[in-house]
């Protein structure tokens, strides 16, 4: 398993083909750095080429449970995939990472693509 370390994408920037998962805290208590998270992922997927031979975007939201929003193959192109980031909402509850950490795991392993090497990329 190989490790990357991204921090400015150049065009083009592609391990892939890749299955992303963004796990995102949706809890009130993380608005400010919600919005932020939001438009990170959208300026990521921005710069990236989308689809079932390149990256491919899954998304999971927790508050208390976690829960999917799309997986790797919901979002097959960069415009689909930035208007289902714009409509991730902020939501009442506790902030349970553990949780949605087993369960974006669990997601990871039954939806991801076959054909993509195992990789973590950090961001």
């Amino acid at each position: 398993m190989s490790v990357h370390s991204c921090t400015n994408l150049i065009s083009d920037c592609r391990p892939g083909p890749a299955d992303v998962m963004f796990l995102v805290d949706t809890s009130l208590s993380q608005s400010e750095a919600f919005n932020r998270t939001v438009d990170y992922m959208t300026r990521l997927v921005n710069q990236i080429p989308i689809g079932p031979d390149d990256f491919q975007i899954a998304l999971v939201s927790y508050t208390f449970d976690p829960k999917l929003v799309f997986n790797f193959t919901t979002h097959l192109s960069n415009s689909s995939l930035v208007d289902a980031l714009g409509l991730i909402k902020s939501e009442r509850g506790p902030t349970m990472t553990s949780k949605a950490l087993l369960y974006a795991s669990q997601v990871n392993v039954m939806n991801r693509n076959k054909d993509s090497p195992l990789q973590k990329l950090h961001f």
